[in-house]
């Protein structure tokens, strides 16, 4: 193991290297940065005491993501077979069934608990309505935005500059080269026990819902759906710093004849 550091700006790993170190931050923070070398976005911001990079090690994939120093930065360094060792070595049991817990993470259907508020369900919810949650968004639903009565629904990039909104889909004309939302970003859907959720579609640079990331090519926290809550939910298309920022609104029927 070794103690590295990074001034403000210097690169850890990109997207595509090699997995080969895990990395321990003792002080400062990174940004976690993902796209095209012309156009890399951010997406959030580790701190002290984070691990960076373990499940590309423990799944043998390359790095899904660019890592940056967004301050002065040290990181504890450690050897991909090290870090390995601790779980038996490459051919253990016990690293063959984490590996394998891994792979299923990164393409999970399930999501963490939801914290203090009642779980949607839709045999529950009055009126699903779709807001603009700032000026940008709000420019294309208006103020009082889109009811959703069909699922699953799907909102994605328009190829021109026209907003198409469909029966299953919507698309928004959002301007810029490299604009957060993507075609087909993601969809809100029904669980087979009736519970309402949004999934990531494979979208490069997933999905923030209720402040909580997802995503389809990394488990960042809860791989690719987050189950919704009865009220107000925060939908972000893209990293902390997206323009695309909805309010999913699913009040219940109780709630509506209050």
């Amino acid at each position: 193991m070794e103690v590295i550091h990074l001034n403000p700006g210097e690169t850890l790993y990109r997207e595509g290297d090699e997995s080969d170190h895990v990395y321990f931050i003792e002080a400062g923070a990174v940004e976690v940065r993902r796209g095209s070398a012309a156009a890399l976005i951010p997406l959030a911001t580790l701190g002290k005491g984070e691990i960076l990079g373990e499940m590309g090690v423990i799944r043998g994939a390359p790095r899904s993501v660019t890592l940056v120093a967004s301050t002065p930065v040290s990181l504890l360094k450690i050897q991909g077979a090290s870090f390995l060792k601790a779980f038996g070595g490459a051919d253990d049991v016990p690293l063959k069934l984490l590996r394998m817990i891994c792979d299923r993470l990164s393409g999970a259907n399930t999501t963490g608990a939801t914290v203090g508020r009642d779980k949607a369900k839709r045999q529950n919810v009055a009126e699903i309505r779709l807001l603009g949650a700032n000026r940008e968004t709000q420019s294309f639903l208006g103020s009082t935005g889109i009811p959703i009565d069909h699922l699953p629904f799907e909102i994605g990039l328009a190829a021109g500059d026209t907003v198409i909104l469909q029966r299953d889909r919507l698309e928004l004309p959002v301007p810029g080269p490299s604009p957060q939302l993507g075609p087909g970003h993601f969809r809100i859907e029904l669980g087979a026990d009736g519970a309402l959720s949004v999934r990531d579609l494979e979208s490069q640079l997933g999905c923030i819902v209720n402040g909580r990331r997802i995503s389809s090519f990394e488990r960042i926290e809860q791989g690719p759906v987050a189950m919704l809550n009865e009220g107000d939910n925060e939908i972000v298309a893209g990293g902390i710093y997206s323009s695309v920022r909805f309010i999913l609104s699913l009040h219940s029927k109780a709630h509506s004849a209050a």
